[in-house]
């Protein structure tokens, strides 16, 4: 049993070589495809289209030199020095894909030409398209003054693409997204030929960029013919506003006053702010009030201070 499978396994791989001999040596017409490469193009110009992209290259020969053909194959290189724009016609020189005598090209000569589109590569900003992901999205975006950086997007490529583009889209906008008063959205590109400079867009608000600080120690102002005393003489405050104003605030940019049109109780007052900026805002204060002493004459306040 074993003898015969060792007959039919050497009478398989003689089979097999015979079928591999005859194959190699017979002729045969194959279809290959031969990339085309182009070579040294100006940094400032790009390709747009080349016509054909590949090269169906027929060749007639055995089956060995096939083979070898395909293996060593290589891509048919145009040189494009010194091709400036517009689009250029290069005849194919066949002799260059063949340099195995036993080969025969018998492709159709006439098709024997490729177009090359070449353009001028520039730089260019577009605006931003937005979307949003829902109604409360767009909703809230709308209703805050949005700070975009960059507010514009930079695209490079071929000029002649380039002058159809005016907007690019970008990741869609979402308030769950909106973290902590802030976004990083992805931009869309158009297609594989324009490439970015601009790859995302930082979204933020004008209030997210307001830092807060709290000022201690805020001199509490006395009415001009205010003639009782009262406590606490100081107050502190939480204040909200761009850094560069905020951080140069001391307690004598604020005035803080009795209010004295705004009676709380017998003998309580509230307090009243001027604020140093209009960007500055008031988030707090403490004591919210002051207390008025001799509360024997507190019933004897002028008029003008009622």
């Amino acid at each position: 049993m074993t003898k015969n499978i060792g007959i039919k396994i050497v009478s398989l791989a003689i089979a097999i070589f015979l079928w591999l001999q005859l194959n190699l040596t017979e002729t045969h017409r194959e279809t290959i495809n031969i990339n085309i490469k182009l070579v040294n193009l100006a940094e400032n110009l790009t390709v747009t289209k080349i016509s054909p992209e590949q090269i169906k290259l027929q060749l007639e020969g055995n089956g060995k030199d096939l083979i070898a053909y395909y293996i060593k194959k290589q891509d048919y290189v145009i040189d494009l020095n010194e091709i400036g724009i517009g689009t250029h016609i290069f005849v194919m020189d066949f002799s260059v894909l063949n340099k195995n005598d036993n080969l025969a090209i018998i492709s159709d000569r006439e098709q024997n030409k490729i177009a090359v589109t070449i353009d001028k590569v520039v730089k260019r900003e577009v605006d931003i398209e937005f979307q949003f992901l829902d109604e409360n999205s767009h909703k809230f975006f709308s209703e805050h003054k949005m700070i975009l950086n960059p507010k514009k997007i930079t695209i490079k490529g071929a000029k002649s693409k380039l002058d159809t583009i005016s907007s690019l889209s970008i990741e869609p906008f979402s308030i769950e997204n909106f973290k902590d008063g802030y976004q990083i959205l992805k931009v869309i590109p158009p297609d594989n030929n324009i490439e970015l400079l601009t790859k995302y867009i930082n979204v933020t608000y004008e209030e997210a960029l307001y830092v807060k600080r709290t000022i201690a120690l805020v001199p509490i102002i006395k009415p001009e013919n205010f003639h009782y005393d009262f406590t606490p003489k100081h107050v502190a405050i939480k204040i909200k506003g761009p850094p560069d104003i905020i951080s140069n605030l001391s307690r004598n940019d604020f005035s803080v006053y009795i209010d004295t049109t705004n009676k709380i109780g017998k003998d309580t007052y509230s307090i009243k702010f001027v604020m140093p900026s209009k960007e500055v805002s008031l988030l707090d204060f403490t004591p919210a009030n002051v207390k008025i002493y001799n509360q024997s004459s507190f019933d004897t306040i002028p008029e003008t201070h009622k």
